[in-house]
């Protein structure tokens, strides 16, 4: 049996995922490389060229709190940006740099701290995102966001079970 290196990496994160109570590698793995090409493709033409910033993915309930599902997903879609659609990523781990504005009633904004984290790493674009478990299933929504005004410039959301 030939190994690739892809199923190496993937056999290296059985132990981890199994220790998340994830049942399948496969599944995350593959909706978070869908979710990345969603995302690429919905780029509007002003961010192609551009810096992005990644986040930790934070549990919608308390954005606070980031889980396993939340790390693993926002890593695959970060990597699948840089290695399939050669997008620039800064890596900065900024996940309390988000805020929740009473105001928004209950969407996530870019405090003023992450702003000024973006402007110093010269980022225009953050990757960030929310997840939600509902039983066996964790729900996730990930967004790009344009840095000078937290506009949602694309979108998507998947299903794992978790």
């Amino acid at each position: 049996m030939l190994l690739t290196r892809r199923s190496l990496a993937l056999a290296s994160l059985a132990p981890v995922l199994a220790a998340c109570g994830m049942g399948s590698i496969a599944e995350p793995l593959s909706a978070a490389n869908a979710a990345a090409d969603q995302l690429a493709a919905r780029l509007p033409p002003e961010a192609r060229g551009k810096r992005f910033g990644a986040t930790t993915f934070v549990e919608a309930d308390d954005i606070n709190t980031v889980s396993p599902v939340g790390r693993l997903v926002a890593e695959q879609i970060a990597n699948r940006f840089v290695s399939r659609h050669g997008i620039s990523l800064a890596e900065i781990r900024m996940a309390n740099a988000l805020i929740m504005d009473s105001r928004a009633q209950g969407e996530l904004l870019l405090s003023r701290s992450a702003r000024e984290h973006a402007r110093i790493a010269g980022v225009d674009f953050f990757l960030l995102g929310t997840v939600s478990r509902i039983g066996p299933r964790s729900y996730v929504n990930a967004r790009i966001v344009r840095v000078t005004d937290s506009t949602v410039v694309s979108a998507t959301s998947f299903v794992v079970s978790a």
